[in-house]
């Protein structure tokens, strides 16, 4: 029983790790972070330097020392972030003219870039079947994208494929002139859409890191090493203390489960298999186009659709589907203050004994639970509600946060953000880096 005990205790450890960076939207609330209001600007905007380490804290060791190197390049990053706006807007410019369901294709093919390359060389008239023979998967909406573009639109992914083969070019000339290692540490963040988002988004508080970055190397790593850790311990010990309550409520958990797919729908998310969850550890492969962004009608930030489970609060885990981490704050938002906790009435009971619960416990707020009990407590204390608050905006999330008197004043930011983990697949920049993305 105690190997069987260790060994639970393990996975779960390595499975709040994994949530770390899905949570480093709430690691930004603890820390000064707001943000614009969604649609086509997709920046998250850093407001402390405080704010902008506890990010890089959130991230696992090979990401973190990539994202210090590239930091003490900002002119580099600002071009960067010009190329990609201009880039986006070519996009936008190029499928604005189609319903959502179709510039959903276009999305959805910017995930596999080397197929978009294959599917705009391939001469017309090739059968249905040839086209979905070249397919990395299986999965229905790809197939769908793949052939409707394939067959209806040849000469406009032609022109995707050229706008992502000229920004890729452009990339790589832009980091042509730094040595090698640092050439592979902007390789490795081209990876990572949603962190490379950040840096270029942030350019005041990435250079400011990069200058503490210089003047201490060493110091500066072991910090961000040990933040790093004490939020997996943090996380993990939350998150299963949750677990165990939830589980003891599994009609809550169904009506969860129904609830989060009522969100996705409402929000337009185009999610793998046109499913809600997948018995897949690779959560993060193929993200969305750095140089396209994700769908811009989504309420909240979402770069890696197989993250979707993750991202909103659920994934599998031991045993099978089960509800093991915490709602983001997108979906708490949408869930208390939109009003839809009237349809799911004994979820909403079990999140009010939680709640109530936790907050005369004099549990902190960890990265794992703050967006939840931020909103929570707006709910279920409208005395704290700041005047003139528009974070009851499903499309905006930007706004302070007025707890208890035993808590500290925070920030909130867009759900989603930085939706990621640095395991499982990612895709790299062509040119230099060795070829398409792979």
């Amino acid at each position: 029983m105690k190997t069987v005990m260790n060994s639970t205790h393990y996975m779960l450890l390595n499975l709040s790790k994994r949530r770390l960076i899905s949570n480093t939207l709430v690691l930004m609330i603890w820390f000064g972070i707001s943000s614009n209001a969604l649609s086509q600007n997709q920046s998250t905007h850093i407001e402390t330097d405080k704010g902008m380490r506890m990010v890089v804290a959130s991230q696992d060791a090979d990401i973190r020392q990539a994202i210090l190197t590239s930091s003490q390049y900002p002119d580099i990053l600002s071009q960067i972030a010009q190329l990609k706006e201009r880039t986006k807007a070519s996009f936008h410019a190029l499928i604005g003219s189609f319903n959502q369901q179709k510039q959903g294709w276009f999305y959805e093919l910017s995930r596999y870039p080397d197929l978009l390359h294959s599917l705009a060389t391939q001469p017309t008239g090739l059968k249905r079947s040839a086209i979905e023979g070249m397919l990395p998967n299986q999965e229905s909406h790809l197939k769908t994208a793949a052939w409707k573009l394939y067959h209806n639109h040849h000469e406009d992914l032609i022109e995707t494929d050229r706008l992502e083969a000229q920004a890729n070019q452009n990339f790589n000339d832009l980091v042509a002139t730094t040595p090698v290692d640092v050439r592979e540490q902007f390789r490795l963040l081209s990876e990572h859409p949603d962190v490379l988002e950040t840096l270029t988004g942030n350019l005041a508080l990435t250079t400011n890191l990069g200058q503490l970055y210089a003047s201490d190397k060493a110091g500066l790593t072991q910090q961000l090493a040990e933040q790093h850790d004490s939020l997996v311990v943090q996380n993990q010990q939350v998150i299963q203390s949750y677990k165990q309550q939830m589980d003891s409520n599994p009609q809550a958990v169904s009506e969860l489960n129904q609830a989060a797919k009522d969100f996705a729908q409402a929000n337009g998310y185009i999610l793998p298999n046109g499913q809600y969850a997948t018995n897949n550890n690779n959560y993060w492969a193929n993200p969305y186009s750095f140089w396209f962004g994700y769908p811009y009608w989504y309420g909240s930030p979402l770069w890696y659709p197989g993250a979707y489970w993750s991202n909103f609060g659920m994934y599998y885990g031991l045993g099978g589907l089960g509800f093991y981490g915490f709602p983001s704050l997108g979906f708490s938002n949408w869930f208390f203050n939109g009003g839809y906790y009237t349809n799911y009435p004994i979820l909403y009971r079990q999140f009010g004994r939680y709640y109530r619960t936790n907050l005369w416990t004099n549990r902190p707020y960890v990265p794992a639970s703050h967006a939840f009990m931020s909103v929570a407590n707006q709910h279920f204390n409208p005395a704290n509600r700041l005047p003139n608050s528009t974070f009851t905006r499903p499309s905006f999330s930007g706004r302070s946060f007025s707890p208890n008197n035993s808590f500290r004043s925070y920030n909130t930011a867009p759900s989603g953000f930085g939706s990621r983990s640095s395991f499982g697949g990612g895709r790299s920049f062509s040119g230099g880096f060795g070829g398409r993305r792979r």
